[in-house]
């Protein structure tokens, strides 16, 4: 009996394991223009060595075109139904730079803040509930 609960847990842990990959995997466009292209997912980042189970929206941008451009936007973050970020524009603005034809994605290691978005972590409350880009802005340059 206990051999096949032990199977069925390992079972149960490989299924877990094939559908995480499947969902992390998941991008769904945010906006797309001529130039860009804005896309998010979820993603689970657990790094249990240094007790880090978190959460994250992660953005993805595209630069459609044969030029650098400069993609810029607000983000405007609901955490329990409440805006925490709509009275503080600098503090949530992010602007990035890409070459031409680059992609910039978010993973777990970005080191960087502008392309995640706290979800939620394991312990805590506090979860997004929303969140939107605002003010979207490309400039081509030359």
């Amino acid at each position: 009996m206990k051999k096949l609960l032990k199977f069925l847990g390992i079972l149960c842990l490989i299924f877990s394991a094939f559908s995480f990959d499947v969902k992390e995997n998941d991008w769904k466009v945010y906006f797309e223009n001529d130039e860009i292209k804005i896309e998010s997912k979820s993603l689970f980042c657990d790094k249990p060595t240094i007790d880090i189970h978190n959460s994250y929206v992660v953005l993805k941008i595209t630069n459609k075109t044969n030029q650098s451009v400069s993609v810029s936007f607000n983000k405007e973050l609901w955490y329990n139904d409440v805006c925490t970020s709509c009275n503080e524009l600098k503090e949530f603005t992010t602007v990035v730079t890409l070459s031409p034809n680059e992609i910039l994605e978010a993973n777990c290691d970005s080191k960087t803040k502008e392309l995640k978005i706290f979800q939620s972590h394991s312990e805590s409350k506090k979860r997004l509930s929303k969140f939107e880009l605002k003010k979207i802005e490309v400039t081509l340059k030359k």
